[in-house]
């Protein structure tokens, strides 16, 4: 059965690494190969990470500027 919480792509893909003792190790978890995928990817860096939240980012900063616009019109 494939639950997207508890038993995703990246479970699969731990479970494989287990398997087949990927680097002498047979504890890797979900974390763990998000982890791998974010910071050892041929065509990830800290800069395409950011640019995948800035949009989340974004969005957060409109809606409290809004909230904080709203807080402070009613105050005067």
């Amino acid at each position: 059965m494939h639950n997207l919480c508890c038993d995703n792509c990246h479970s699969h893909v731990a479970c494989a690494l287990n398997h087949f003792k990927y680097n002498g190790k047979e504890n890797y978890t979900m974390v763990s190969v998000w982890w791998m995928i974010n910071t050892q990817s041929k065509y990830v860096s800290w800069s395409h990470i950011g640019w995948n939240y800035l949009g989340f980012l974004i969005i957060c900063g409109i809606v409290a500027l809004c909230v904080w616009l709203g807080v402070d019109a009613n105050n005067q």
